[in-house]
C-alpha cells in the first residue's frame, strides 16, 4: 500500500447526530434552540446613558450588510474618533424603532418621540436644522452614544443577555 492511501479501517465514525459535536445530540438541540430564539427576537428596549429614569429606546435587529454599508459611508472621515462616533450614531438611528417614557414603574409608549424631539426638549436652543445624528450626539454626548451602541451591538450580534446566560454553564472551564 502506498503512503498516500489511507486505510478505511483506521477511521472510526463518531456516534453523534452531527459528527464530533456530542454523543447524545444535546449540544445540537441547544444550538437549534439558540437559532430559534435569535430568529424570534425582533426588538429590545435599551436604557440611554444618563436618561435611564426618563425614557427607553426600542431598537431592532439590523443585519450585517446594512451595518457595513453605514460604516462604508464614513470611510473618508479622517479623524478616527469622529468616524467611529458617526458610525455608531448612524447604526443606532437605523436600529431605532421607538421610545417609551418612564413613568414610575410603568413604561408608556411615546408615539411622536424622536431623537430630534428629545434633543430639542433637552436643549431648546438647538438649531431646528440640526440632523438626527447631531441631535443624538448632542443629547447623549459622544460617550453616551458609544455606550448605547455597545449595548445594542452586543445584543444585535450575539443575542440577548438572557440567552447568553442560559448557555454560559455549557462552556465553563473545569478546574
Amino acid at each position: 500500500m502506498e503512503s498516500s492511501q489511507v486505510s478505511s479501517q483506521a477511521i472510526e465514525p463518531v456516534e453523534s447526530p452531527v459528527d464530533g459535536l456530542s454523543n447524545d445530540g444535546a449540544f445540537e438541540s441547544r444550538l437549534q434552540e439558540r437559532r430559534k430564539q435569535r430568529e424570534q427576537r425582533k426588538t429590545e428596549q435599551f436604557d440611554p446613558p444618563g436618561f435611564e429614569d426618563l425614557f427607553k429606546v426600542e431598537m431592532q435587529v439590523v443585519g450585517y450588510k446594512r451595518l457595513a454599508d453605514i460604516a462604508l459611508r464614513h470611510q473618508r472621515v479622517r479623524d478616527d474618533a469622529n468616524r467611529n462616533l458617526y458610525i455608531a450614531a448612524d447604526q443606532l438611528l437605523a436600529a431605532t424603532v421607538g421610545f417609551y417614557k418612564v413613568e414610575g414603574e410603568r413604561l408608556v409608549e411615546a408615539e411622536n418621540m424622536t431623537w430630534m424631539s428629545l434633543a430639542q426638549a433637552f436643549d431648546p436652543n438647538l438649531d431646528a436644522m440640526v440632523k438626527p445624528r447631531q441631535a443624538m450626539i448632542r443629547l447623549l454626548e459622544g460617550a453616551g452614544v458609544v455606550e448605547l451602541h455597545g449595548d445594542w451591538y452586543t445584543w444585535n450580534t450575539r443575542g440577548n443577555a438572557q440567552v447568553e446566560r442560559e448557555l454560559e454553564t455549557d462552556f465553563q472551564t473545569t478546574r
